[in-house]
């Protein structure tokens, strides 16, 4: 008798601030191919579209093209202002929605600011009762694993009850030694939310390490 074919595990993917699901998808096509056997991406959109801004990896990023879609344009899961994260609960729907559609998802990877809503989602899920009243569980299936690179602890008090116990999902934690936007300090504030965290770290600055 033939042995049947393992499932594939369907993994979620969140891109940066000023990213998308496109450019991100150009920065994991190493990754993905190599995982193709073995797991769907389902690379999601922020649902904010913001300003690149210059960074020490992109000191010149380019205009958005105002003949591009928005959803091609620079996006963002949130806004990060004195009052809080503006916004988020709409990334939250929206992240729901694409489970619905497209899920459930075995696990998630985010980078920054995604490395940050990973963390979110994974405890959004781990414990759907503490989030408001007027946002619904992402999913009811629990994830496998959650891959946070260049990730930082949410700064926003709203998430404190979702993070007032550790995060139990097994978590993959990223960063570089000379990372100047998300410090190795900051990183560690999301390594210290997990019970079950692997650390690695690499020698270089902001970006996703290849090999992954």
């Amino acid at each position: 008798m033939a042995t049947p074919t393992p499932k594939k595990l369907r993994v979620l993917l969140l891109h940066g601030y000023a990213m998308n699901q496109f450019s991100f998808r150009k920065r994991l096509a190493a990754l993905q191919k190599e995982c193709k056997d073995v797991a769907d991406f389902v690379f999601a959109n922020g649902p904010h579209h913001v300003q690149a801004f210059p960074s020490a990896t992109n000191p010149d990023p380019p205009l958005p093209n105002p003949d591009d879609p928005l959803e091609k344009q620079p996006r963002a899961w949130w806004m990060s202002r004195e009052e809080g994260y503006v916004g988020w609960d709409s990334a939250i729907k929206s992240l729901a929605q694409l489970s619905r559609e497209q899920g459930p998802f075995d696990g998630v990877i985010g980078f920054s600011q995604g490395g940050c809503a990973a963390a979110v989602v994974a405890a959004a899920i781990e414990r759907p009762e503490l989030l408001p009243k007027h946002l619904e569980a992402i999913q009811t299936t629990p994830l496998k694993f959650m891959i946070s690179v260049s990730g930082f602890r949410p700064q926003d008090p709203t998430f404190d009850a979702l993070f007032s116990a550790p995060l139990q999902t097994p978590s993959l934690i990223i960063y570089g030694q000379n990372d100047s936007i998300v410090q190795p300090e900051r990183t560690q504030t999301l390594i210290d939310l997990c019970a079950h965290a692997r650390v690695v770290q690499h020698p270089g600055e902001h970006y996703l390490p290849t090999p992954f």
